[in-house]
C-alpha cells in the first residue's frame, strides 16, 4: 500500500525511525559482491570494508540466501557480532539487492528484560497455585497469602477442567499395585504441574481423577482461554506416562478431559486438618459429567467454553442435542492431521 505523504511529514517520520538506529547499508549485485558501501558501518564492527568481497565474509547470515526471489526480505534480531543486535532487510533491484542493517539492542534489551517480568510472574503465580493447591493461606515466609477470593466464602466465575485417568480400572485389575500406583502418581504429578504452571489451581486430586481451577489467580487472558490453551499441549502429545512406565498392553493410562465454565463458590476451611480449599457450583458437576463422558485423549466443553474458544473454535465439533445430560450443548475438539 502506497500513501502519498508531503516530502517534509516523510523526512520527519524517516528521522524518528531511523533515531538511535544506526543505519547502514550495503549494495550488492545478484551474485552477492560487495559494489559500494555506505552509513554508520562502524557499529557493525565491518569497517574497513572492500568492494568486491562476498557479503557472506562480512556478514556471515547472508551465506546462502542470494539470490532471492523478487520479493524483499528482512531478517529478525540477528546478532552476528557479540553484544551487537542486528534487524537486515534485504531490497531487490533490478541487477541486485540493496542491504539494509538497523541497530536494534536496545529493543531487544527492553523484549529481554519484558520476557524476564514476564517469566518472574508466571513463577509467582505458579507458586500461588501451588499454595492454593495445598489449601496453604500462607506464604513461604509464613506470612498470609493474599487470596484472590474471600476466606469465608466467594462467588467466582471460574472455568473448570476435570481430568480422569483412563485405564485405571484394567490396570488397577491386572498390574502389580506398586507399578500402579508408580504411574498413576507419575502422571498425576506431570499434570498438575503442568496446569500450575499455567495459572490453574489444583482443586481435587484423589484416585483417578483431577480437577483444576482457572480464573482464580489474575491473567492476562480471559479464564476460558487460559485453559484452552493449557490443553493444547496435552490434547496434540497425547499425554501418558513414558514408554518405561507402561503396565502392560492395554493398560495405559490417558487424561480423559472435560471443561465447563460458570459461577462457583469457593471458600477456605480452615478447620485443622480440612482440605483447604473448597467449592460448590453447577461448574464442577458439568465439568465432572464431561469427563465421564469423555474418550481417552478426548476434549469435551459446555457451551459456554465454546463461546469464549475464539480462533479455536474451528476445531471443535458439535454433539448431538443431551448427548451428555445435564451439561447443556456438547462440543468435542478434533485433532489435527496430516494431510
Amino acid at each position: 500500500m502506497k500513501i502519498d505523504l508531503p516530502p517534509l511529514i516523510c523526512d520527519y517520520l524517516c528521522h524518528r525511525a531511523l533515531v538511535d538506529r544506526h543505519p547502514a547499508y550495503l549494495h550488492l549485485d545478484r551474485q552477492g559482491t560487495v559494489l559500494a558501501a555506505g552509513g554508520d558501518l562502524a557499529n557493525y564492527r565491518v569497517e574497513p570494508l572492500q568492494t568486491g568481497a562476498p557479503v557472506s565474509t562480512v556478514f556471515d547470515f547472508m551465506e546462502g540466501l542470494l539470490p532471492l526471489e523478487d520479493d524483499a526480505c528482512h531478517l529478525e534480531c540477528l546478532q552476528p557480532q557479540a553484544g551487537a543486535c542486528i534487524d537486515a532487510h534485504i531490497i531487490p533491484e533490478s541487477g541486485g539487492y540493496w542491504l539494509l542493517l538497523l541497530d536494534t539492542s536496545e529493543e531487544e534489551q527492553r523484549r529481554q528484560a519484558m520476557q524476564q517480568k514476564a517469566n518472574e510472574l508466571a513463577l509467582l503465580r505458579e507458586a500461588q497455585a501451588r499454595r492454593l493447591s495445598g489449601g496453604n493461606a500462607h506464604t513461604a515466609h509464613g506470612e498470609r497469602l493474599a487470596l484472590p477470593f474471600e476466606a469465608a466464602g466467594e462467588r467466582k466465575d471460574l472455568a473448570v477442567l476435570a481430568v480422569g485417568l483412563r485405564g485405571a480400572a484394567a490396570a488397577a485389575s491386572t498390574a502389580a499395585p506398586a507399578v500402579y500406583l508408580e504411574q498413576l502418581f507419575l502422571l498425576r504429578r506431570r499434570l498438575a504441574a503442568h496446569f500450575q504452571a499455567r495459572a490453574g489451581v489444583l482443586y481435587r486430586q484423589t484416585g483417578d481423577l483431577l480437577m483444576v481451577f482457572f480464573g482464580l489467580l489474575t491473567a492476562a487472558t480471559a479464564k476460558e482461554e487460559q485453559a484452552l490453551k493449557a490443553l493444547m499441549p496435552i490434547l496434540q502429545d497425547d499425554w501418558g506416562a513414558a514408554p518405561e512406565k507402561q503396565l502392560g498392553a492395554g493398560t495405559r493410562l490417558r487424561p480423559a478431559l472435560g471443561l465447563a465454565s460458570g459461577p462457583a463458590i469457593v471458600g477456605l476451611d480452615q478447620t485443622p486438618g480440612a482440605a483447604g480449599l473448597q467449592a460448590v457450583g453447577a461448574p464442577l458437576q458439568a465439568a465432572d459429567l464431561l469427563q465421564q463422558r469423555a474418550q481417552p485423549g478426548e476434549l469435551l466443553i459446555d457451551q459456554t467454553i465454546f463461546e469464549k474458544a475464539g480462533a479455536l473454535q474451528d476445531r471443535f465439533d458439535a454433539l448431538p442435542a443431551d448427548s451428555v445430560p445435564g451439561t447443556g450443548r456438547v462440543y468435542t475438539y478434533r485433532k489435527k492431521t496430516l494431510t
